[in-house]
């Protein structure tokens, strides 16, 4: 068989293997017939790749037209060299001519001459100008400003309604007579009417203006963002416990979804229906608060616009005679907790109050006041039931001391009589209102500096307190404390706790009969929870001589009670009892194991005692999650500071805030989420100084990064010590924090400053913390 006929040939009309030989013969090249023959494939695959890949950028361009400019992005994209050269606007030219014997057609392209000294002579062309951007307002919120890029109003009016929509009506009748064509003529024509009668026209157009009829205006939402809505809406008022989770997911998505703008009124509509048509159903109305709370909390949302929407809903949460079911006796147990439950909402709905007047009060001047009439209203109406008073009394206490002092304070005395000494009152209600009052008077406390809120009251000023506020009253205003037990309850849910100014204790149970160096504090847990510790230090180990399940506190090796040693499981109790009785407080308790004996941690032996025995069985009373908290998320809680290990994935998930180590020492410990001063190796008077550096730096620097950023929990030791030295014992110590003021350093968001004997100089370091937080 012949070799060439293993070759294929092409199917293309023209032929390669020709044209390849022609070329070659032109250069001088002698190719061989089976080397052209390849070489012709080869180039008919390029050419026909090159034509594929071209006809793509075609169909792309949505054109049935393959064009030139197809061809160069075709070669860019196969990486080959571009062709060179000029392109000619002009259609190509071809001549026919005879060449050869038998006088065979041959097609060239028709070249126009060119004079060279023409083209000399010829002007260069304009240099294009640089392309440039610029941004302008295409619309705000919907309306579209009058900037030059924008459409007249006269083009606009030319537009079908079904195209230009409501544009009409906010752009206004004024607007669009702008600019079509209306001359001097037709102005005095209009004013004198067509029969010459002057207001004829006017009367007519008055007539016209008030039969307006305007199109209906569309709102075209895509698919998804239909389909998101009805499955949200769906979850949002589902009674099944198993689609709580979705739930949740649904509520953050609106608090985060950063294209949910187009629905923004039909949430607001969907919420309005729901508190309209279920005031019987708790869960659903504190759904429909958490919903707005989200809305609210979402910055790519512009409310602004439906502030006017979403007060008609707080308030009638806030205000409403009856939300949830009927309550005929409040002195059943099962009656209060359900009396209870709907003062939560009306709690929730105070707060998310405060909440819309604080961000969009600027906005709306007259939000305050109208919405402080409309309070001041629903007080002073004595047939209003407890559920509006309590209400009314949430919302003007969360208004802010003035308008206490405008509104509440001057119509108490009335108000009590009429309100809370009527007969068809429970004692059981007629606490939660006194209650409600006391907690707005505290909101007038001013604090005082010294030892100023100890002195006695004179017989003078108690007396116009009783002309003021009533007999009752004045005498429940008396017996208040200084308020620092329960110094958590006046701040906002959402505050963050590692931006607070928090007082602890080192070795917070080491306040009973013990060594002097082993002894840290001299107040009980309890007095220190009322004077308002809220950070509590506990080291815990084996009871001596012991293998039970049984912890008992310790400070090092040596227990902090002798001869008894101190269970762990009573300190925790006072915790318990305090927070029972107060359950707007939380206490961070921070568990480290020390003492004597062996523990097989690698096993979790520690951690394991410390969930199974103390912390599982009390699971409702701690916070476990492993982020900081805000103050909302912790009341009524101990919030545990882990320090120790534990190796179980899962189990570490669930077991409080991780800190189970940093440098021993140290005098600036950062660990990502909470930084760590604990310079503690204070070996005489002199090194004194030093530690008092350290401390007031480090309260330094928590405030200044909590001015500016996330959260982060600073643990600041004011403690040291050494054993051989007993200048640098607890003692002296504490003293010496007094005497190195490091009050004066003490400012809004220094962190956690655990100290020593607490309750020095009437508990000063302590209370001058706290009063930071205001």
């Amino acid at each position: 068989m012949d070799s060439s006929a293993k070759i294929p040939v092409s199917h293309t009309l023209w032929s390669p293997h020709d044209t390849v030989k022609d070329a070659a013969e032109f250069l001088g090249v002698n190719l061989p017939d089976e080397a052209a023959k390849n070489l012709a494939m080869d180039v008919e695959y390029r050419i026909h790749e090159i034509l594929e890949t071209a006809i793509k950028f075609m169909r792309h361009s949505k054109r049935k037209l393959l064009m030139t400019s197809d061809i160069n992005y075709a070669l860019q994209e196969l990486n080959i060299e571009p062709l060179y050269g000029y392109d000619n606007l002009q259609p190509l030219t071809f001549k026919e001519t005879l060449v050869g014997a038998g006088g065979q057609s041959l097609y060239y392209i028709d070249d126009h001459e060119i004079e060279f000294e023409k083209l000399i002579n010829q002007e260069l062309p304009k240099v294009p100008r640089q392309a440039t951007f610029t941004a302008h307002w295409l619309a705000i919120e919907g309306v579209q400003p009058m900037v030059p890029q924008n459409p007249l109003p006269s083009e606009i009016k030319s537009l079908p309604p079904i195209i230009r929509g409501a544009t009409s009506s906010y752009l206004g009748g004024d607007i669009l007579q702008l600019g079509t064509g209306n001359t001097s003529d037709d102005k005095t024509k209009e004013s004198t009417g067509v029969d010459g009668k002057p207001g004829a026209a006017k009367d007519k157009k008055s007539a016209e203006k008030e039969m307006q009829i305007k199109p209906k205006v569309k709102h075209v939402l895509s698919k998804e963002l239909k389909l998101y809505f009805d499955k949200v809406a769906e979850v949002l008022i589902s009674s099944d416990p198993e689609q709580d989770n979705l739930k949740q997911a649904a509520i953050n998505s609106l608090r985060n979804d950063t294209g949910l703008h187009q629905l923004v009124p039909y949430f607001i509509q969907f919420v309005a229906e729901q508190i309209t048509n279920q005031l019987g159903n708790i869960e659903v109305l504190s759904t429909m608060l958490e919903v707005i709370l989200a809305l609210t909390t979402n910055k790519t949302i512009f409310l602004d616009p439906y502030v006017h929407a979403l007060m008609p809903c707080i308030l009638t949460l806030l205000l409403a005679k009856r939300i949830g079911a009927q309550i005929n006796d409040t002195t059943s147990p099962e009656q209060q907790q359900l009396l209870k439950n709907q003062l939560e909402v009306r709690k929730f709905a105070s707060a998310l109050l405060q909440h819309i007047i604080s961000v969009y009060g600027s906005s709306y001047s007259t939000l305050r006041p109208r919405v402080t009439r409309t309070l001041l209203r629903a007080l002073l109406d004595s047939s209003k039931p407890i559920g509006t008073h309590y209400g009314t009394l949430l919302g003007l206490s969360n208004m802010g001391p003035e308008v206490i002092k405008l509104t509440v304070v001057g119509n108490l005395k009335v108000w009590y009589k009429g309100v809370v000494e009527v007969d068809n009152k429970s004692e059981f209600e007629r606490e939660i209102l006194v209650s409600a009052v006391m907690d707005a008077l505290r909101k007038l406390k001013v604090s005082s500096d010294g030892n100023a809120m100890d002195e006695d009251l004179s017989d003078e000023i108690k007396e116009k307190l009783k002309d003021r506020l009533g007999h009752q009253l004045a005498e429940k205003v008396l017996e208040l404390p200084d308020g620092k037990e329960i110094w958590l309850k006046e701040l906002n849910d959402d505050t963050r706790i590692a931006k607070l100014s928090i007082p602890g204790t080192h070795n917070s149970a080491a306040c009973h009969t013990a060594l002097p160096s082993v002894q840290c504090q001299g107040a009980s847990l309890t007095d220190q929870l009322n004077n308002g510790v809220r950070f509590f230090d506990f080291r815990v180990g084996r009871a001596l001589m012991k293998d039970g399940n049984e912890l008992m506190v310790v400070h090092g090796k040596f227990p902090v009670k002798i001869p008894f040693p101190l269970k762990f499981a009573d300190a925790l109790d006072e915790v318990y009892n305090f927070l029972n009785s107060n359950p707007s407080e939380s206490v961070i308790v921070s568990i480290k194991q020390e003492g004597t004996g062996e523990w097989d941690n690698q096993n979790d032996e520690f951690g394991n005692l410390i969930w199974d025995h103390y912390v599982n069985p009390n699971k409702d009373k701690w916070f476990l999650n492993t982020s900081l908290p805000t103050v909302g998320e912790t009341r009524g809680k101990a919030i545990l500071f882990r320090r120790f290990g534990v190796q179980n994935e899962q189990r570490r998930q669930e077991f409080g805030i991780p800190a189970s180590s940093w440098t021993y020492n140290s005098v600036d410990d950062d660990r990502g989420e909470f930084c760590v001063q604990d310079y503690c190796e204070v070996q005489n008077k002199d090194d004194m100084a030093k530690k008092i550096d350290c401390v007031k730096n480090m309260i330094n620097k928590a405030a200044d990064y909590n001015s500016t950023h996330d959260d982060k929990l600073f643990l600041n030791f004011t403690s040291g010590s050494n054993f051989f030295d007993p200048s640098v014992w607890p003692q002296p110590c504490a003293q010496a924090m007094i005497d190195g003021h490091i009050d004066s350093d003490f400012k809004k968001g220094s962190g956690i400053v655990v100290l020593d004997y607490a309750e020095k100089d009437n508990w000063k370091l302590t209370h001058e913390l706290i009063d930071t937080n205001f």
